[in-house]
């Protein structure tokens, strides 16, 4: 399908490819659950006359709360009142029929939590001033629903998409072969490594505190891997499909588990979301922060990264562990605040080594909250990985699969990080490299109908 839309895209008039591309959106989204489609068409239209509401009429009072709210309620509803309160549910209501494996069924339509995000950057904007609303609601609906970035991001923002969307060029023969290179590794992240892994972590959480060491071990660091793997995975085939069309999406991952410190980390790891909640909850609070003379300035710091990260933990859902992920993160923030005002000088070779190691081990912990479904599976969990009981390795001929797709993906990232300028650039060697990626993917890749992970979110 996404081929055959690539080459009739191309095919099409100039005028005609942003229509096609709209069509094709929606025709895609329709296909998990034509309700759904109609919720994204809501949000679409409630997001748009937002926008020209706020044009029309800068001084009326609370609008932007309103308007928030409003685009919201769906978020609100699937996300935390279903779950709260369940009586609240009624059969009629579109729910997604996705199994995640060990995460069990989701109920939250695909995508809901991403595009009610993009919309609700678009408000913003537009009450600051930053542009002015768009007047074809078809224009904007073709922003929202574009459908490589519609499902799980990156969450972009209206000068940057808009313009390429509108313009619609015909993709040129290099930016086809970059989207097919992405493609490749994406598939290759997904298939090849997180894939694999879900057997070691499905495992490892279904009775956390009874499992040997080594099982809990890799089940507890197989995870980060496993969740590195499936998003950014998928952000790279988000990005690759998007190149087909001619579409440069902004890269969500850069490296983050070769981050030296908890602050680093987040600016590599999903980007699109980092930045959002920096632009529109972060800042925000710390200027109205501010505005409280009487505390004092760290006091006031580590206040709006307490709310911040709250808030950011919620966001995966509507359980303690997400709460306390939240917490955890505020803490390190802030304690990494505090020894970055104390380092007097640039960090050496041997203190971003130690960094990078503390860090990586930082998250692995911090992640499992995301995975454990209560805080008494989490410490399960890692008691078992540090009490050395004895134990066979589960699976262990999938061992020899993911240890050469993680050290491929690491090598890879390994190369990036250090040199990021370094890339192919002649057509055999990057036409070499798409083959042997589809080659891996078809030999080492599991492909037995696993859902990406972050679908739940």
């Amino acid at each position: 399908m996404l081929f055959s839309a690539a080459i009739l895209f191309g095919l099409a008039s100039k005028p005609v490819r942003p229509w096609f591309l709209l069509a094709a959106s929606l025709a895609f989204y329709g296909t998990f659950n034509w309700a759904f489609l109609i919720l994204l068409v809501a949000v679409i239209a409630c997001t748009y006359a937002a926008g020209r509401f706020i044009q029309r009429h800068p001084h009326f009072g609370w609008q932007v709360p309103i308007w928030t709210l409003a685009v919201m309620s769906p978020l609100l509803f699937y996300k935390y009142l279903i779950i709260w309160f369940p009586w609240m549910w009624e059969s009629f209501i579109p729910v997604s029929t996705f199994d995640l494996e060990g995460y069990g069924t989701v109920l939250i339509p695909v995508g809901l939590s991403f595009f009610t995000f993009q919309c609700l950057s678009y408000i913003f904007d537009v009450r600051r001033g930053y542009y002015p609303p768009e007047r074809n609601p078809l224009r904007f609906g073709l922003f929202i629903a574009f459908f490589p970035q519609l499902l799980a991001g990156p969450i972009e923002r209206w000068p940057s998409l808009s313009k390429q969307l509108f313009s619609a060029e015909r993709p040129t023969p290099d930016m086809v072969l970059d989207g097919l290179q992405l493609l490749a590794y994406g598939f290759f992240m997904k298939l090849a490594l997180a894939d694999w892994l879900g057997f070691y972590v499905d495992a490892a959480y279904v009775n956390p505190a009874a499992n040997s060491s080594v099982a809990a071990f890799l089940g507890l660091y197989g995870f980060t891997f496993q969740i590195y793997g499936d998003f950014c995975g998928y952000s790279l085939i988000a990005l690759g499909s998007a190149r087909l069309f001619g579409i440069k999406l902004i890269i969500n991952f850069r490296q983050p588990l070769f981050a030296r410190d908890i602050e680093e980390f987040w600016q590599r790891w999903h980007i699109s979301l980092t930045r959002w909640i920096g632009d529109y909850v972060y800042r925000p609070l710390g200027v109205q922060m501010i505005k409280i003379k009487w505390l004092p300035k760290r006091a006031q710091e580590s206040a709006v990264l307490l709310v911040t990260w709250i808030a950011m933990g919620l966001w995966h859902g509507a359980k303690v562990p997400f709460l306390i992920f939240g917490l955890i993160m505020a803490i390190l923030f802030i304690l990494n605040g505090f020894y970055k005002r104390g380092r007097r000088r640039r960090p050496r070779v041997m203190s971003s080594l130690i960094g990078w190691v503390v860090t990586f081990h930082l998250i692995v912990v911090a992640f499992a909250l995301i995975r454990a479904e209560t805080m008494e599976d989490w410490f399960g969990l890692l008691k078992a990985a540090f009490a050395f009981s004895p134990g066979h390795v589960p699976f262990s001929g999938i061992l020899v699969n993911i240890f050469i797709a993680l050290f491929v993906v690491m090598g890879v990232d390994a190369v990036r990080r250090f040199w990021p300028d370094y890339r192919l650039k002649n057509l055999y060697s990057r036409t070499a490299v798409i083959g042997l990626l589809v080659i891996w993917v078809l030999v080492l890749g599991h492909d037995d109908g696993k859902t990406i992970i972050y679908f739940g979110f």
